[in-house]
């Protein structure tokens, strides 16, 4: 089965028990383009939890399993709740640092931040 997710698909593989996705990364910071972005990742993770899938593979990141969809659940929540309490994009990329110290991909932070807060 092949998942039309508008910029990227997510494609199903019964056989292994796994989805491919474009981007999961357990511990590495996503690209959040607003938060209705954000919701809908959110519902797309969800998805994966309730398919019980195995394996989640990705093209940025190792062969991850369900506690890695868990993790990134909690950290787009957490985002999204940082991106309504702060004023700027400074200050949300600081207090998500603070929030997510080991992430990996700040570069991919600040690609959020950029989305999310006008220059």
């Amino acid at each position: 089965m092949i998942y039309d997710r508008g910029s990227s698909f997510d494609v199903e593989i019964p056989a292994a028990n796994a989805i491919y996705t474009h981007m999961l990364g357990k511990y590495v910071h996503s690209i959040i383009g607003s938060d209705a972005h954000a919701a809908a990742m959110i519902e797309i993770l969800e998805s994966y939890q309730k398919a019980g899938y195995k394996y989640i593979l990705s093209s940025h990141a190792n062969v991850e399993e369900q506690d890695a969809v868990t993790e990134k659940i909690a950290y787009v929540k957490k985002l999204r709740r940082l991106a309504a309490q702060c004023k700027t994009r400074e200050e949300f990329i600081c207090a998500a640092e603070k929030a997510f110290p080991d992430y990996a991909g700040k570069n991919y932070l600040e690609m959020t931040a950029g989305n999310l807060y006008s220059l």
